[in-house]
Formats: C-alpha cells, sequence, structure tokens
C-alpha cells in the first residue's frame, strides 16, 4: 500500500491524500519533526498554551494576512479583433467541420460531436457518470481546433495568457497553455464541487476556462479556496458576439458549475503549466483590440512588501526569543502540491512570494509533512454531552514525503535525509488552511446512547496533510 501511495503523491494528489490512511500505523516509525503551534481543537480552544508564544500567534497572524492578499482566481473579458471574431471551430474527428466561428458559435452543430461528461471518481478509481454529480457534454482533447483565418491559434490567447502569467505566476516562469476539452453544459447542465485531476503533475499550475459567444442564463462558476470564494458569471454577456470571457484560477481550487437555466453554456479549458524561463515579447505584437479587456478580480496586490516584510520580523522574533529561541519553524503552505510539483519553481501565489523572501536570509526546506491529532474525552458522568467532556490534546508532526515512504516501506530508522537537526519544529498555519483527511473515533468502558456517552471515553485521531516551508534560523541563506 505504501508504493501505491507513493505513486499516487506524483500523479494523483486526491487520490494520494485518500490513501494516507493506509500508512498510518507507520507513522511511529517516521521522522518526528514536531507540533503544531496554532492548533485548533474542537472546542475552539488553542492547543497546547505551552508551546504557544506571542511571537508565534503574530508570525500566524502575518503569513495569514499574506496569504488572504494574493488572488487564487482571475478573469475577464477581452474583446476580438477581426481576425479572431472570424476564427473557426473546427471539428477534426468528423473531416474538419466547422461548428461556427469565434463571432457567434454553433451550439446545435456542437452538439452531436460530443458525448456525456464524465468525472474523476478519487475512491473508486475510475472515471463514471453520475447526473447528481455533473450533467454536460464534452469533446475530447484532440478532437478539435480553434483555426485562426490563415492557420494557427487566435490572438487573443496570447492576450489572456499574458494576463495569467502576471495575476497567478511571476516573472521567473513563463506560461504555456495546452488545450484539453470543451464542455457544454445546456438547459439543467451542472458540475458539483470538485478539484481538477493534474494532466501534468510536475508543471501544471492551473486550469483555464475560455467561456465562447454562446447565450446562457445560469451556470456561474464558483471558485473556492479555504475560506474566500470567487465568482464568475459569464451568462450575462454569453450572447454578446465579439468577445471571450475567461477565468484561470490555480489547480489545488475547489469549484463547481451552477445549474444551466437556458441555453448552452460551452467552454473550453487548458492546463496552465509553468515552464522555467522569462516572458519575452510577442514578435509580432497583440493587436490593440485584443487588449481592450476588463480584467476581474485584481492581479498581484501592490502592498505585500510590508506583508512579507512583517513576516520576516516575526521568525527573527523567534529566533532571538531569550526564554524559548526557535533554531527551525515550519510554516504550511497556502496551496496543495504533488510530490513533483513541490519544489520552488512549482510554487503557488503567496506560497511563492513567502518562499523567494525568507529564502534571501535563512536556508529553507521544502516537504510533505503529516500532522497528527490525538483528542481523548472522558466521561463520568451521564448527564453531560460529549462537548462537555475533559479531554486531552496532543499533535505531532512527521515528515511526510515520497522518500520517506521508501524509508517506511523498508523498515528504515534515524532521521530521514534533510531532516538531520530538526527537532522540536514549531509549526503554524492560517486558521482556514487545514484539511481533515481521516477521523477514527474509539469508545471504551461505557455505551453509547444516540449522541450520549455513558461512562466512557471517546478518543478521536486525525489525519491533516500538509506541503510545509521550512525555515532553518540558525542556517544563513544558501549563496545563488
Amino acid at each position: 500500500s505504501l508504493t501505491a501511495f507513493q505513486r499516487e503523491m506524483g500523479s494523483d494528489p486526491l487520490a494520494g491524500y485518500l490513501l494516507v490512511k493506509k500508512a498510518l500505523s507507520c507513522l511511529s516509525s517516521a521522522t518526528h519533526l514536531g507540533y503544531t503551534a496554532n492548533a485548533e481543537r474542537k472546542d475552539g480552544e488553542i492547543g497546547d498554551e505551552d508551546h504557544e508564544s506571542s511571537a508565534m500567534v503574530q508570525l500566524s497572524e502575518a503569513v495569514s494576512a499574506l496569504k488572504g492578499g494574493v488572488p487564487f482566481a482571475v478573469g475577464g473579458r477581452i474583446e476580438l479583433c477581426d481576425s479572431d471574431r472570424n476564427t473557426s471551430l473546427v471539428i477534426l474527428q468528423s473531416a474538419h467541420e466547422v461548428a461556427g466561428v469565434l463571432e457567434k458559435v454553433d451550439a446545435a452543430a456542437l452538439m452531436p460531436h460530443c458525448t456525456k461528461a464524465t468525472f474523476g471518481d478519487s475512491r473508486e478509481r475510475t472515471n463514471r457518470e453520475d447526473p447528481s454529480v455533473r450533467v454536460a457534454l464534452e469533446l475530447a482533447a484532440g478532437a478539435w481546433e480553434l483555426r485562426a483565418p490563415g492557420g494557427g491559434a487566435p490572438r487573443f490567447l496570447e492576450a489572456v495568457r499574458d494576463r495569467v502569467q502576471a495575476a497567478l505566476l511571476d516573472s521567473g516562469r513563463v506560461v504555456e497553455l495546452v488545450p484539453q476539452k470543451i464542455n457544454a453544459y445546456e438547459a439543467g447542465g451542472h458540475f458539483a464541487e470538485h478539484v481538477d485531476t493534474p494532466t501534468d503533475a510536475q508543471h501544471m499550475v492551473g486550469t483555464l476556462l475560455v467561456c465562447l459567444p454562446c447565450s446562457h442564463s445560469g451556470g456561474a462558476l464558483v471558485v473556492k479556496h479555504n475560506a474566500e470564494e470567487v465568482r464568475f458569471d459569464f451568462a450575462a454577456e454569453s450572447g454578446r458576439g465579439g468577445a471571450i470571457q475567461w477565468a484561470a484560477l490555480y489547480s489545488d481550487c475547489l469549484h463547481n458549475v451552477e445549474t444551466v437555466t437556458s441555453g448552452c453554456r460551452v467552454t473550453v479549458s487548458y492546463s496552465i503549466l509553468a515552464r522555467k524561463g522569462h516572458p519575452t515579447a510577442h514578435g509580432h505584437g497583440t493587436p490593440s483590440s485584443c487588449l481592450a479587456d476588463h480584467l476581474t478580480h485584481a492581479a498581484w496586490p501592490p502592498a505585500t512588501a510590508p506583508l512579507l516584510s512583517a513576516v520576516a520580523g516575526r521568525l527573527e522574533a523567534l529566533r532571538d526569543d531569550a526564554s524559548r529561541p526557535q533554531s527551525a519553524v515550519g510554516m504550511y503552505l497556502n496551496h496543495m502540491y504533488t510530490s513533483a510539483a513541490l519544489n520552488p519553481a512549482g510554487l503557488k501565489g503567496a506560497d511563492r512570494m513567502l518562499y523567494t523572501h525568507v529564502a534571501e536570509k535563512w536556508g529553507v526546506t521544502l516537504m510533505h509533512v503529516v500532522e497528527k491529532v490525538h483528542e481523548k474525552a472522558e466521561n463520568s458522568d451521564d448527564e453531560r454531552a460529549p462537548e462537555d467532556f475533559e479531554s486531552e490534546y496532543d499533535n505531532q508532526v512527521f515528515a511526510f514525503s515520497a522518500p520517506d515512504l521508501d524509508r517506511l516501506a523498508s523498515g528504515a530508522r534515524g532521521p530521514a535525509p534533510g531532516c538531520e537537526g530538526l527537532q522540536d519544529v514549531a509549526f503554524v498555519k492560517p486558521w482556514s488552511a487545514k484539511m481533515v483527511l481521516q477521523e477514527t473515533t474509539h469508545r471504551t468502558a461505557g455505551g453509547n446512547q444516540g449522541n450520549w456517552y455513558e461512562n466512557g471515553s471517546k478518543e478521536i485521531d486525525s489525519l491533516y496533510l500538509h506541503a510545509a516551508l521550512i525555515v532553518r534560523l540558525d542556517q544563513p541563506a544558501l549563496p545563488t
């Protein structure tokens, strides 16, 4: 099971997260790193006060402020230049039949070439149909093409790529847009909350959706990340020819398509891949009409420098704390990553900014970790509800990257490579960032009567999988 889990960590993070429970019995042999200093108990209290310090609380607040100020989804509308207005939607599997042009997409001509859309079921490890989850039609990647007059891709994609580059990436990486499916939602169509399956575990950072001019109502795209939510409602301008609407989101964001109430909502999806390099200006230039766009949900905020300085200041305070100096501090990242993508080049949004800033001052390590939270509630009075139990609380953090799973499978002991000197590390996380992976309840020495526990105890073990940035405050930054 460990071998299977390791494979899934690299190719399908959702299936990997579900398989974490298979490694639960091995955690006692994993490399113990420390604890979560600002863990929140189920009763709303803060965990182990002996591990708390004002500097640690302030660090958590500073990191939360930074992560809350950086976008996880952006979108807009772009007016099409003349050549793009006449770009054809070509069905490659049907003798290059044309299903309209971007000025006006012919949904009726598109439908006969589509099949019922499926979704990836991580538990069943298969793609399947379920109308309670998704009702839509789709045209697979490679079966269609947007072909500009004279051949080639439409020019508006260059403008969209520039917007995505500026909003979701940084100057050290180049965006590549890889065509995926066409999705069509007729009246009654919808897609429940989900996360996209990575098409490239190492380079994929997000998904781009281009809404083609096809009149419809309903069908808003709702994107969520932690406690925040952004809505993209394409319906109001969906019947307007000569313009396209788009939305781009990071690949770990939950999102759903609300029910379409009339017409047909047609979107083209692209995987957003990040390659090393620096963006360059397009040799032929982007038509000025393609730049007359409206960007919603603004890109990188201008006030991130003070937020980053605040994080660095809190780390310095922890390092210099005379009562309990910290040689290393861990910060749970804002986004989820596959094993292949958890590296400096693969980081997203606020995580990338945070890593770049602290790596200029101190030694840093990126790794997956598992946080194990154990709660035990004792009850000797059958007239009290479980929330009134006298409880014990403990949390521990273990290294849990793919190499750690190799070590667990082979029975190796001792600190994992890269973890030397990491002991009693205090980890912090924003309150909204935790994700329960498994919860197991045991009852002993008593009876269970509905929601009441009689003269017994309740024990709960919960697992949380995080990507973490560990800052070694006793080590200077490595030379670049």
